[in-house]
């Protein structure tokens, strides 16, 4: 099963996001993408990034912030965060057998 997340609020009441995503992988589910939304795109500077950008790499999830979002919490993104616009959480959904929203 493939899933996808989006993230659309602070750390604080985001934080369960990037465990779920951990102990999905870890249970043989596949994450395609992880949008970050609104105040969600400020887990790709918080004390949790490094987690999100580990599990990029191990399992080839895309790790997304909200261009309009990013540019509201001055986000710039990196190699690990790339930006993109709602056309990429609408394609992952797409794509994706459910869509997970933490916030």
């Amino acid at each position: 099963m493939t899933i996808s997340i989006l993230v659309k609020d602070h750390l604080d009441r985001t934080a369960r996001a990037i465990e779920f995503a951990e102990v999905a992988v870890a249970n043989g589910f596949t994450i395609s993408q992880v949008f970050f939304y609104q105040a969600g795109v400020q887990h790709a500077s918080s004390s949790i990034a490094h987690r999100w950008e580990t599990l990029s790499k191990q399992h080839d999830i895309s790790l997304v912030l909200c261009s309009a979002s990013a540019d509201q919490f001055s986000e710039l993104g990196n190699t690990s965060f790339i930006i993109a616009g709602l056309g990429a959480l609408v394609e992952a959904g797409v794509e994706s057998d459910k869509v997970v929203t933490f916030g």
